[in-house]
This record gives structure tokens, sequence and C-alpha cells, in this order.
């Protein structure tokens, strides 16, 4: 792994210095990022800034949460914060938001430990008894949910940030290991019965995602995307059960809809799509 700290545009008057992680399987493809702010206690040190979210596709992936907001609104009223689970941690800048911005309970799964120690060591990460952390191979756990009954815990959300690498076409998301029919069935057993599932894509070609898309199609009962606008990713969304397109009024009056608003997710509120 490589945690660099660079700068992006030296030439206007606010410098904007962020830290990257990378991978070394795949060294142009940026994992994970934070804006760097500077420390008032230390001159010249600087600290992550865990409240924004910056790496492209992490905004799109926040604003799909409008689609269940009716639900989630009502989770918070009845004082019992919604969960959401997250595969792939990276820098944990999506957990964090999560968390520390709209007060979900947060599960955090990522496979390599090593991943979690940069997380925690560089990009500010912190677990409480609100974000948990767990080294395990996140796909296997989803696909267990298949064969319990009842389920141990339901999520609001399943947030999927798992990319991989095609020898021939280049990153890829997510990895063929979740686009299987036993862990597709066992997310949607995770899920709340007003749940979604929202998935990072890096497609290799329409003939990919169109697969999918028939694939998700069998085990969930509506679909819908955003464009995140970097002509990379795109964010697919899978719900449980019908949502529709959440009222303008109830958007509005929403506690959810007003974290979205002053996270900036809107545009990518409206630029949701069904498929």
């Amino acid at each position: 792994m490589l945690v660099e700290d660079v700068e992006i545009d030296a030439s206007i008057a606010a410098r904007d210095i962020r830290r990257r992680l990378r991978f070394k399987r795949m060294p142009n493809l940026v994992q994970s990022q934070v804006r760097l702010l500077p420390e008032s206690s230390e001159a010249g040190f600087l600290r992550p800034d865990t409240g924004s979210l910056i790496q492209p596709y992490l905004l799109p992936m926040a604003a799909a949460l409008s689609l269940n907001a009716p639900s989630i609104d009502e989770s918070f009223r009845s004082g019992s914060p919604p969960c959401i689970l997250c595969l792939g941690v990276g820098g944990g800048a999506l957990l964090t938001s999560l968390r520390s911005h709209f007060g979900f309970h947060v599960l955090g799964i990522e496979a390599d430990d090593a991943v979690l120690s940069v997380a925690t060591r560089h990009f500010g990460l912190a677990k409480d008894e609100s974000l948990q952390l767990l080294t395990c191979d996140g796909i296997e756990l989803i696909a267990g949910y298949a064969q319990e009954r009842p389920p141990s815990r339901l999520f609001h959300a399943i947030m999927v940030d798992l990319d991989g690498e095609d020898p021939m076409k280049g990153a890829i998301a997510p990895t063929a290991e979740f686009l299987h029919r036993s862990v597709l069935l066992g997310a949607k057993l995770a899920l709340h019965e007003h749940g979604i599932l929202v998935i990072n894509v890096i497609s290799s070609g329409e003939a990919f995602y169109k697969r999918m898309i028939k694939l998700f199609r069998k085990f969930f009962c509506e679909l819908y995307q955003i464009q995140v606008g970097n002509g990379e990713n795109r964010v697919l969304v899978a719900a449980v059960s019908p949502v529709g397109f959440v009222a303008e009024e109830l958007k509005q009056q929403g506690h959810l809809y007003e974290k979205l608003k002053e996270l900036g997710c809107e545009r990518f509120i409206d630029a949701i799509e069904k498929v």
C-alpha cells in the first residue's frame, strides 16, 4: 500500500492538499482520499478532514439513502438508529460520515487488517460503540445470511465498495465473487424490509453492466442508478421493496434529507434514475 499527500492545485488561493491511498496491485487507482486541514494547535501539522466525502463516488452512494428516507427517519424517531453495513473500508471516509454526520450505527468489514491499520493511523478512522470494524471476508459474511433464519441483524443499507482487477481491462467493481446468487440472496435477507443495496460499479464495458442488471433483477424489486460523472464510476442501487421516488414534501421535511443536503448530495439525488 502507498499513502501519499498531494497538492491538487497550487495556483488557487486556498490550498487543496489530499491524502491518498493506493494499492500496489492497482497503482493507478486511487482507493481512498481525504482532504488535509491545518491543525490549529501545531504550525505545519495537517490532519485528515473526516467530515467530507471527496472520493467521486461516495457522495452518490450517500445520496442513494434518499430512496428509503421515510423508513430511516422513522427508525430515528423510534429511538433505534438505523444500521448500515459497509463492505470494503478503504480509508474509512464513508463510514466516518455515516456515523458522525448522519448518526447511523455502522459495521465496517475489511478483509485486510493492514488496510484498517492504515485507515486508523493515516485517515482518521476511529471505532466506537456506533462504529464497529471487523476483519473478515465480507462476501462470505453476506452469503451466510442466506443460511440464517431469522437474521441476527437487519441493515437499512449495505454499501459495497469492493474492486478487483481484470488482467485485460484493468480495475473492475464489484468483484466477480460478489456477483454470485448466494451472495445476492444473502444481501437481500440481511436487509430491512425497506432496505437498499448500494454498489460502486466500475464496469469493463456495457455488456458487464447489463449482465449485472439482469442478475440483480432476479433478487431485488427495483433497481436505480446514479451516474457519478467522472467517466469511470456509477452507483447501482437495489431495493428490497418498491420505494419509488420520495415525494418532494417528504424530502423537505425529513431529517435524513436535510443531512444529505448539508453534505452536498442534492445534485446526485436529482440524478437518480430507475433502471
